[in-house]
């Protein structure tokens, strides 16, 4: 019968381990009054954040000033395509008067292009 009483006493004492293992491995009350205390200065920065802007948002931008806006956006990258379109027809003329290569006439001449800059 003291073999059986062992090995009884035994899985006892494995269980026990095992249940100490898992209680050490959860924090203590004091950590977690301390993770809470941290948590709750995290929301409470978070929220001041969101009111501010949720706030900025009442200030925003009318869909009306966006639609004028976005006109005058449209209004300037045509202007910009028409002046490159007449500067690139200059170079052209020029460097096939002057019996150069485009590219070579405009890195003689110091020009840059958008494409150079992967600007579309």
């Amino acid at each position: 019968m003291r073999k059986q009483e062992y090995d009884e006493l035994q899985s006892q004492l494995k269980e026990l381990n095992l249940e100490v293992k898992k209680l050490t491995a959860e924090p203590t009350n004091d950590e977690i009054d301390e993770q809470i205390t941290k948590l709750e200065a995290e929301n409470e920065t978070l929220s001041k954040k969101v009111n501010d802007l949720e706030s900025k948002q009442k200030n925003a931008i009318s869909e009306e000033d966006m639609k004028k806006i976005e006109v005058k956006v449209k209004e300037y990258q045509l202007e910009w395509k028409r002046r490159k379109r007449g500067c690139m027809d200059m170079v052209n003329a020029v460097s096939e008067n002057m019996d150069k290569n485009r590219k070579d006439f405009m890195e003689d001449v110091g020009i840059e292009t958008d494409e150079e800059f992967n600007v579309v």
